[in-house]
């Protein structure tokens, strides 16, 4: 008995194509891996049209780029995948921008710099751990909004952004979901509160 294992000759066998019908030469394990053969791959290409496709979703369809409303088009999608919304990449990217322009951004940019370089310099005032806990204390360790008391954070009534402060009265405590609902928001109170009389 051999320890290692023979391999077995590769044959060669007659094929005809799926497409034309002509005869061609396959190796018998390439031809074991396909259950439909063709002669090439303009054939190949060919038989994915029209009615010999059961699964052909019509060629080329037409569309309208949503950012810039250019028409355009692309051969139909499967039907996992999402509409075809944008022409290329770059309108893609564009419409996934959150400012609508590099200085937009960049003045964005520039209130969040103030706003931390005013919350160090000690003009904003500031509150002691037991102003917070008093806070605390008053709202029943839960948020001012939804009454959640999981996750509570100290949250700026007026944001620093804003002008506020980091005096007391300017501190509410907020869970961390109605926080990043509020993020830096003047006025804003969830629908509950709003419909208290």
């Amino acid at each position: 008995m051999s320890l290692f294992r023979v391999k077995k000759p590769k044959t060669l066998i007659a094929l005809s194509c799926a497409n034309c019908g002509a005869s061609f030469m396959r190796w018998r394990s390439e031809a074991a891996k396909a259950t439909t053969h063709y002669c090439g791959a303009q054939c190949q290409r060919a038989s994915r049209a029209g009615d010999k496709n059961p699964n052909f979703r019509g060629g080329p369809k037409s569309y309208i780029c949503a950012q810039c409303a250019t028409p355009f088009s692309r051969y139909g999608e499967c039907r996992s995948s999402k509409p075809t919304k944008y022409c290329s990449v770059v309108c893609r990217i564009a419409a996934s921008r959150i400012y609508v322009s590099a200085r937009a951004a960049a003045r964005a940019g520039e209130r969040r710099r103030e706003a931390r370089e005013r919350a160090t310099r000690k003009d904003i005032g500031y509150h002691t751990e037991l102003e917070w806990q008093a806070i605390l204390r008053e709202h029943n360790h839960s948020c001012a909004y939804c009454q959640n008391t999981e996750n509570i954070e100290r949250d700026h009534i007026i944001p620093l952004s804003k002008g506020g402060t980091e005096m007391a009265d300017n501190i509410q405590p907020l869970c961390r979901t109605c926080n990043r609902k509020k993020h830096a928001k003047l006025g804003y109170f969830p629908l509950q509160l709003e419909l208290i009389p």
